[in-house]
């Protein structure tokens, strides 16, 4: 059994927390909204508020993932950051300590934040006004957004965590057309940080199980399960993967003609499932901030997308595949002065990488 932190990052959490001065008494239901019923009934709940605190962070994090994919600790602390908001100090030390945590478990690339010069700019949207059917389009497209469940596989068997449960990846996958689904590369690979990668073999054998769970849109429902049935092509540079499911009879998402290149900051929408949760949409708070042939980069005063999202125009048309997110401080972004730098992978570059290593997928995408 591996635990999730290191010893001074619990002692740091939770510091943090009983110091940020919130009422975690009161605040504790909030603190495990999502995690499931059945694991929470087995923390304690007769300690003193810090001891409390230290107590279920203590065994949240010797507590690695769940038969479902979720990882408690992941959820406890994206519960809890909202509610520091009038402890700046501390909801940033709780941020980098998430922000670690969301890497190691789901091997997401990490963004190089100093090889970003715009981190050092004023960065603020000015017009968040746009027509109502815009709303209205949203809702249809995100139909064609699921949640992902990834079983790893290793040596062609299932991957075992040290208490003896299948290791799963959550990510966020979306229809190029009914059949074909997208995401990342490390979404499919299914390791952690510093695992070795996954086998040809074993990657397909995960393209193969993958479970794409649509109309996840709330807690108190289950979705919509629809199987992988192989693995089509994959490139790790660009973080994509293209996975043959059962067809959906949804459409796929419209990609944008042209890459997406601009010197101000444009909105960008973002449907995703972030942690493996219900179903969320960022309308228009993601600022592009640069954009290269290959990467699109935009800020967020929350992490911005979950692995594989679509990076959404406000026609509703893909202009990137999200792949990482990585929280930075001294960015002044809309008046904060914290902000989480995002990386996508340009859908141009995607199509073209498309068109020449996996001809026949291109023929059948009909660009």
């Amino acid at each position: 059994m591996m635990a999730l932190l290191t010893p001074q990052q619990a002692r740091e959490l939770a510091q943090a927390i009983i110091d940020s001065g919130i009422d975690t008494v009161k605040l504790r239901p909030i603190f495990m909204m999502y995690i499931k019923a059945s694991y929470v009934a087995t923390l304690r709940v007769d300690l003193p508020p810090a001891a409390q605190v230290k107590s279920d962070i203590a065994i949240m994090d010797m507590t690695e993932q769940l038969t479902n994919g979720d990882v408690p600790l992941l959820i406890y602390l994206e519960n809890i950051i909202p509610e520091m908001e009038a402890a700046p100090t501390q909801q940033t030390i709780v941020k980098k300590i998430r922000d670690s945590l969301v890497h190691l478990v789901n091997g997401a690339p990490r963004v190089n934040v100093a090889a970003i010069p715009e981190r050092q700019e004023l960065i603020v949207n000015t017009d968040d006004t746009l027509p109502i059917l815009f709303m209205e389009m949203g809702v249809k497209i995100a139909r064609s957004v699921s949640k992902l469940k990834v079983q790893a596989f290793e040596n062609g068997q299932p991957k075992m965590l040290g208490t003896g449960m299948p290791q799963v990846g959550n990510g966020t996958g979306w229809l190029l057309t009914e059949s074909i689904l997208v995401t990342n590369h490390h979404v499919i690979n299914a390791r952690r940080e510093g695992e070795p990668d996954a086998s040809d073999a074993d990657l397909q054998l995960q393209g193969n199980n993958l479970v794409a769970i649509f109309d996840f849109d709330d807690a108190t429902v289950e979705g919509t399960p629809v199987t992988g049935t192989s693995l089509l092509g994959s490139n790790k540079a660009l973080d994509y993967a293209l996975i043959r499911i059962t067809a959906t009879g949804r459409p796929g998402l419209k990609p944008a003609k042209e890459r997406l290149s601009s010197a101000n900051p444009v909105a960008v929408n973002i449907i995703q499932h972030p942690g493996g949760k219900a179903k969320r949409v960022g309308i228009r708070n993601n600022l592009v901030s640069a954009s290269t042939d290959v990467d699109l980069r935009y800020f967020t005063d929350t992490d911005g997308g979950s692995s594989g999202s679509p990076v959404l125009n406000d026609s509703w048309e893909v202009v990137a595949l999200h792949r990482g997110a990585t929280f930075v401080e001294n960015v002044n972004f809309q008046g904060k002065p914290v902000a989480y730098v995002n990386v996508g992978t340009q859908w141009e570059a995607i199509k073209k990488d498309i068109e020449v290593k996996f001809p026949a997928i291109f023929q059948e995408l009909r660009f």
